[in-house]
């Protein structure tokens, strides 16, 4: 967040979106131990505001290419292994994970970095709910697959971000 601040002093209405996408997630983080629909509705709220800072450049995603069907087919094995598993939750589930793959498909608009970022942060997620709901990881074997996708998954798409607040002019009106 501080990064965040520092590099664009909050100027493109993108970088606000993008640090109340980060504020909301930490919120996740530190509220997730009170319930898994605390943790699922912070993560969501911070997908959408992530949303909303890459809907100016999502002409230049893979949305509309048949490479986006990547992060289309690591959803649905997402959904095939944790949804038959998610005890009631299954439409929470499914709407969380169908707004963190378009937040992914989105995020490619900044090339590489968007790409790698967006799929790591899925993969974290995947991980996550397949740990919670089916497979029972140990504590450290959990930790280390969650966050050590999770934590470069948000550097990279701060970074991919960032790239393109300085790259990508913000459309007026």
């Amino acid at each position: 967040m501080v990064a965040l601040v520092l590099a664009t002093r909050l100027r493109d209405p993108r970088s606000r979106w993008w640090l109340a996408g980060l504020v909301l997630c930490w919120l996740g983080d530190g509220l997730g131990g009170q319930g898994f629909l605390i943790l699922l509705g912070c993560f969501l709220l911070g997908h959408l505001a992530y949303l909303a800072a890459l809907r100016p450049t999502a002409s230049s995603s893979w949305l509309r290419r048949p490479a986006s069907l990547l992060h289309w087919a690591v959803l649905v094995a997402g959904m095939v292994l944790v949804v038959p598993h998610a005890d009631g939750l299954q439409v929470p589930v499914v709407v969380y994970g169908l707004v963190l793959t378009l937040m992914a498909v989105l995020a490619t608009a900044a090339g590489p970095v968007g790409l790698v970022g967006g799929l790591l942060f899925m993969v974290s997620d995947l991980t996550l709910g397949w740990d919670i709901f089916a497979a029972d990881l140990s504590e450290a074997t959990s930790a280390l697959l969650v966050i050590g996708t999770y934590v470069p998954a948000q550097v990279l798409l701060l970074l991919a971000h960032l790239h393109q607040v300085r790259n990508t002019p913000y459309p007026a009106g």
